[in-house]
């Protein structure tokens, strides 16, 4: 299928936990240091950011706040929110999204806090969209090499959400060496994940993940959240059940979508 000029264009956006690699990927993939990015374990993407390149064909990447940041400053309501401009940033570009990117640490040893970030994603987006669009992007491929350990044995050992989501996507994996030095390696990994993208979108017949087909996941979410006040749960739902689920109509408003 031969996509319209106007179609040429990629939308990707990028979420992860805190010191996931997220910004630093975010400007590996545009080639310039776009994105706040550091060594400092505070978090250093407070808002979201969008940045553009590509002559003959358009990249933008949108960069968003952590998932489930634990600062203080960081709350719930100011994450969803800043999701919220991300999502509205890409209907401006572009009507929508091409790709949901979370990123890993290769040097994070991975945890319940990445199984929590998963279920949030989940809820968020639903697994219908997940399957569709998203792709897991490993960070820190330098350690690995170093260690001499694949991708595929990295994502060995993950939490049980986390490897349900690589079964959803299809194990659509690729794995950033993003402070390397090689212009070829640089290249050839931006082109390798624009090159699955592709493939997604074909497989997607080129339509865009638009928030208001999503509506009733996010409902279902906020039905779920208010359940849970009344039953035993862990310390995320309780999370997302005290701050979160109050935002979800105010998010479908800011956004601009048919409200």
């Amino acid at each position: 299928m031969e996509l319209s000029n106007c179609r040429q264009k990629l939308v990707l956006l990028l979420l992860g936990l805190t010191k996931s690699g997220k910004s630093a990927t975010g400007n590996s993939i545009l080639g310039e240091h776009k994105f706040r990015c550091g060594r400092s374990y505070i978090c250093t993407t407070k808002v979201t950011e969008y940045g553009t390149c590509g002559v003959e064909r358009e990249i933008v990447v949108i960069d968003t706040p952590p998932i489930l940041d634990p600062s203080d400053e960081m709350t719930a309501e100011h994450v969803l929110q800043e999701i919220g401009k991300g999502m509205f940033m890409a209907k401006s570009e572009s009507r929508g999204i091409d790709a949901i990117i979370l990123t890993l640490n290769a040097n994070d040893r991975l945890t319940k806090e990445h199984d929590a970030s998963v279920d949030w994603l989940r809820l968020y987006f639903g697994d219908d969209n997940l399957s569709k669009y998203g792709i897991v992007l490993v960070t820190r491929k330098d350690q690995l090499d170093e260690d001499n350990l694949s991708v595929k044995d990295f994502l060995l050992e993950t939490p049980p959400s986390v490897r349900g989501l690589l079964k959803r996507i299809d194990n659509r994996v690729v794995a950033f060496a993003n402070n390397s030095r090689d212009n070829d390696v640089r290249q050839t990994q931006v082109s390798e994940l624009l090159s699955m993208v592709d493939g997604m979108r074909k497989e997607n017949m080129d339509s865009l993940l638009y928030m208001r087909e999503n509506e009733e996941n996010v409902l279902q979410m906020e039905r779920l959240c208010r359940l849970s006040v009344n039953e035993t749960s862990s310390g995320l739902v309780q999370f997302l059940s005290s701050r979160l689920c109050r935002l979800y109509h105010h998010v479908l408003e800011y956004i601009g979508y048919g409200r």
